[in-house]
């Protein structure tokens, strides 16, 4: 089955009317397909927010399934779930990736690389002093790209990482200004 096919199994089956054989005449897959990836997005929806998120670095990481099952505490199906629902492949730990990212055609390493020098102080630059119009289109970016993370098509491990930046600053900016988000509604 391919991406393309799942992505449209998952959209289906969001539609609580339709049933599992007009999915899989729509999709092009079999029933048992069907069956397959509403297990797998059930299951993962039934894990709290930061299991799956531990188990998906797991899994990013590199760590051999057994790790992850013992590691995070769950049985070794909700670790393959978690892995498809996230279209995660497995891969060897150590080495750098070879393969392009397929969303952006950038190459993915595996994170150990050497970090970058940082700056002394004194030559850091300050945050610029932006007005209320470009605060406000800077929050509808992070906004827009929590809302491209919620529909978890894209598997990009940068992006993910860029997505919970972006909400924890989304978080603070809602908590910070409760009055001017109640004004203007």
């Amino acid at each position: 089955m391919s991406r393309k096919q799942e992505e449209t199994i998952r959209k289906l089956l969001a539609n609580k009317n339709t049933s599992y054989s007009e999915i899989s005449r729509r999709a092009g897959v079999s029933y048992k397909a069907v069956q397959h990836v509403h297990y797998v997005c059930k299951t993962v929806n039934s894990l709290p927010p930061q299991k799956r998120e531990e188990i998906r670095k797991f899994i990013l990481a590199g760590l051999p399934d057994r790790v992850t099952v013992s590691r995070s505490q769950v049985p070794s199906k909700t670790v393959h779930a978690v892995r498809r629902f996230y279209f995660l492949h497995p891969r060897k730990l150590g080495g750098r990736r070879t393969r392009k990212c397929p969303t952006c055609g950038l190459m993915v390493s595996d994170g150990q690389q050497e970090q970058p020098k940082r700056l002394p102080r004194r030559n850091a630059k300050l945050p610029p002093i932006i007005n209320e119009a470009g605060a406000s289109e800077l929050y509808r970016v992070a906004q827009d790209i929590l809302g491209l993370d919620e529909l978890r098509v894209i598997s990009n491990p940068l992006f993910f990482y860029l997505a919970r930046r972006a909400e924890k600053v989304v978080k603070k900016i809602d908590r910070e200004h409760k009055e001017y988000f109640k004004e203007n509604k």
